[in-house]
C-alpha cells in the first residue's frame, strides 16, 4: 500500500501525490523551514547578521547581531531546518518581529496582535501556548515564556 501525503483538486479531478512528492513541494517553496541552513544565505543571518554560538549534528544556534533575538534551529540530517525556536529577553516587544519571521518561516501571516495575545494569556514564569497548528496544518507556532525570557516556535506540524 502506497502512503498518500497530500489530496490535490485541480481541473482534472482529485488526484493524490505520494507523500514524498508532497513533502518535496512544501521544500521548493523556499520557506525557511525545509531550507537547507547556511548562514550565507539565511534570510534572518542575510538580513540583521548573525552570529555561531553552537553547532551539533542536530542543530545550530546563532545570535541575530541586529536584533537581541538568539535562534535555535533544529536541522534534519541533511541540514534542512525542521524547527526554530526564537528567544529575547523578556521585556522585548517583538510582536512585528515574530509576524515577520512567521511569514519568512512558512508563508503563514500572523499579526502583531495575535502575537501579543497570545504572549498576554501567558500565566506564570514557565508557559507555552499554541497559536497554530495541530489541526492538520503542517506547521506549527507556539509562544513561549520561561524565567527571564519569551518567544516563539516554528515546527513542522505533521
Amino acid at each position: 500500500m502506497r502512503r498518500v501525503g497530500l489530496v490535490v483538486l485541480g481541473a482534472l479531478g482529485l488526484c493524490a501525490l505520494p507523500a514524498v512528492q508532497a513533502q518535496s513541494s512544501i521544500y521548493q517553496r523556499h520557506d525557511l523551514l525545509g531550507e537547507v541552513y547556511q548562514a550565507a544565505s539565511f534570510a534572518p543571518c542575510r538580513e540583521w547578521g548573525c552570529h555561531e554560538l553552537s553547532r551539533t549534528e542536530s542543530g545550530v544556534t546563532v545570535q541575530l547581531l541586529g536584533l537581541d533575538v538568539r535562534l535555535k534551529l533544529s536541522l534534519s540530517p541533511s541540514g534542512r531546518v525542521m524547527g526554530m525556536e526564537a528567544v529575547t529577553p523578556a521585556q522585548g516587544r517583538l510582536n512585528t518581529y515574530w509576524s515577520r519571521l512567521t511569514r519568512q518561516a512558512f508563508g503563514l501571516t500572523l499579526t502583531p496582535q495575535q502575537f501579543a495575545g497570545c504572549f498576554a494569556e501567558l500565566r506564570g514564569a514557565q508557559a507555552s501556548r499554541v497559536l497554530h497548528g495541530g489541526g492538520g496544518e503542517h506547521y506549527g507556532v507556539q509562544c513561549f515564556r520561561r524565567s527571564g525570557y519569551q518567544g516563539i516556535r516554528l515546527y513542522f506540524d505533521w
